[in-house]
């Protein structure tokens, strides 16, 4: 009995090229939401503990991300950033529950468009775990033989260079920033200032 083999429209579509481009654009826009975050931090609206979660959960789906800009696209890489892309939505996800039953306007901090940063911070979520999941439907990424569009990498894509330094700003300024808020012991539920600043 002759086996069909079941081939999918976007396996051959999806070019290392293209892929690895698609890389760096998620990286990018992760990034937007981080300096959104930071920004309204620096207005005064300090971080809750699990704000501070969420912004790590963004950074581990960026592990992969520059891991894949750096190495060249492994599935490996993909887990990573899709494992730290779970946690983050059962974070978020916890968050956004806490808040739901209160009455409208209840929810912890200031919003945008008319939803909270961890309501935000869900939608991030799913949206790279779906993008991730069709990413990796297109085997062609990870094959060189039969690959004749032009190779891109680390060396020969200032973009990727640029967002992978971005990201890496970003979580030294979290960091940095997060140490003031806390210092070296648990964040307090709803911050009213700077551990380092004696609040």
């Amino acid at each position: 009995m002759r086996l069909i083999r079941f081939r999918l429209p976007c396996r051959k579509f999806m070019t290392h090229r293209l892929t690895y481009n698609l890389n760096a654009l998620a990286l990018f826009c992760l990034a937007i939401p981080l300096v959104g975050a930071l920004g309204i931090q620096l207005t005064g609206d300090l971080p809750c503990p699990l704000c501070l979660l969420e912004r790590v959960a963004m950074f581990s789906v960026a592990i992969g991300l520059v891991l894949n800009l750096r190495y060249g696209l492994k599935p490996s890489h993909y887990a990573m950033s899709m494992l730290g892309a779970l946690m983050g939505l059962v974070i978020s996800g916890r968050h956004v529950l806490l808040h739901v039953s209160g009455p409208p306007g209840s929810g912890y901090g200031g919003a945008f468009l008319g939803l909270h940063l961890y309501t935000w911070a869900l939608i991030v979520f799913f949206c790279f775990l779906i993008g991730a999941s069709v990413l990796l439907l297109g085997s062609a990424q990870f094959e060189t033989e039969n690959d004749s569009s032009p190779r891109v990498g680390w060396n020969t894509s200032l973009w990727a260079r640029l967002t992978s330094y971005l990201i890496f700003a970003l979580c030294a300024i979290n960091a940095g920033m997060a140490f003031m808020e806390c210092g070296p012991l648990e964040c307090p539920e709803n911050p009213t200032g700077y551990w380092i600043f004696g609040h």
